[in-house]
């Protein structure tokens, strides 16, 4: 009678986490894995690693990119081939850029076709706005700095052929929103796909 009070009450029982340490997982192991949630939420298997969708998703980015740039430079590159050697000059449409967004695409195709995750979740975990805004700012202090340490130290030309400001304001307003958006589609892909796929074997 007296075992069966103390069982109700709680007394006499197991501690709850004594259960994970009868199947051999420490408290730091479990700490230095990646847990099940987060690699599901982002689109990965906690267990094993697809292999099927990790060779379709490099495939897909790579021949998705090298098709753009074929169809855009396949004179360019016909001419080095035939000369054996790069040309002189080179010149390329600005379209060329979209080659870097060859692994968003893949990963779109994957997501909605093959592995079929879907796009809910895409993005993984979103950062806070103090975070976003620190990405954003960070680099540009940073060109401040390095172009101010340029013209004050006169290791070289801060500004060849332009005004100071209107480098700066080149650097800032166009140069870092167009390189962010750029390398959305490699960060989508490379990052935001395959890598949460191949985090089974390890980080």
């Amino acid at each position: 009678m007296s075992a069966q009070l103390a069982s109700s009450a709680g007394f006499g029982t197991r501690p709850r986490n004594q259960h994970s340490n009868d199947q051999g997982v420490t408290a730091e192991e479990a700490s230095t894995q990646p847990s099940r949630q987060v690699r599901e939420g982002l689109g990965g298997d906690a267990g094993k690693v697809a292999w099927r969708h990790v060779i379709c998703f490099v495939l897909l980015a790579y021949g998705s990119a090298w098709a753009m740039w074929a169809a855009l430079l396949g004179p360019t590159i016909m001419d080095a081939l035939r000369d054996g050697r790069t040309p002189d000059n080179f010149s390329a449409t600005p379209a060329v850029m979209l080659g870097m967004y060859a692994p968003a695409l893949a990963a779109v195709v994957m997501r909605l076709f093959i592995s079929k995750e879907g796009l809910r979740r895409a993005l993984g975990p979103l950062p806070s706005i103090r975070l976003a805004l620190a990405a954003v700012l960070i680099p540009m202090a940073l060109i401040l700095i390095l172009v101010g340490i340029v013209t004050a130290s006169d290791i070289s030309e801060a500004s060849p052929g332009k005004p100071l400001g209107t480098l700066l304001g080149m650097l800032i307003f166009v140069g870092v929103p167009v390189g962010a958006a750029l390398a959305f589609g490699e960060e989508f892909g490379w990052r935001g796909y395959l890598l949460p796929k191949l985090l089974p074997l390890g980080e």
